[in-house]
């Protein structure tokens, strides 16, 4: 991959702890040694490969391509911590009507040490709002949840996320729509 080709953004989202700023190549000299540990593969992409740089940055241009690639950095340290990608859905099982902006929010926090301490909420809470006032998403969803990741799926249910499919056993599909206050006007007014 020629990373002079990658297709950036100049969107920068804050929140009270952290800064959603656009991805750079060495942010995946960052992420790969924490996508040697099996279970934060099993939360983010299970596929052996996530382990070698070059599938990383396969999966980061395919996703920078189809929406906003950021890397989640801490404040208090500038450092990034995680990824984050608000993707225009790409999904046939999804059901995208014509004219519908539906869009997926694959998130992880790479640093273990910080599970469990409200950045992945905080993370999702101004994706939520980016989403539905900034890009007038009609739904946003969380693809391919593991039905036994209970981070993963009480975080998407505590922002109102609702399973809209079982994919197989062990994968769910969740998805939040445009709530009533912000529906889109018609072209009947």
């Amino acid at each position: 991959m020629d990373w002079a080709e990658f297709p950036g953004h100049q969107v920068v989202l804050e929140t009270a702890r952290t800064v959603l700023r656009p991805f750079r190549e060495s942010d995946f000299l960052v992420a790969l040694p924490f996508y040697a540990d099996p279970e934060l593969r099993q939360a983010l992409d299970d596929n052996p490969a996530a382990t070698q740089l070059e599938y990383l940055r396969t999966a980061g241009l395919y996703m920078a391509e189809r929406g906003f690639l950021f890397a989640i950095d801490l404040k208090a340290s500038a450092c990034p911590i995680g990824e984050v990608c608000f993707e225009r859905m790409n999904l046939d099982r999804a059901e995208v009507r014509p004219g519908e902006q539906v869009f997926r929010v694959p998130i992880g926090i790479w640093d273990k040490t910080l599970w469990g301490h409200g950045l992945g909420g905080e993370v999702l809470d101004r994706l939520l709002d980016f989403g539905f006032v900034d890009q007038r998403a009609d739904r946003i969803c969380a693809m391919d949840v593991g039905r036994s990741n209970r981070r993963s799926r009480g975080l998407f249910e505590s922002r109102g996320f609702q399973v809209v499919r079982e994919v197989s056993l062990d994968t769910i599909d969740l998805e939040i729509c445009r709530p009533v206050s912000e529906a889109k006007p018609s072209h009947d007014d």
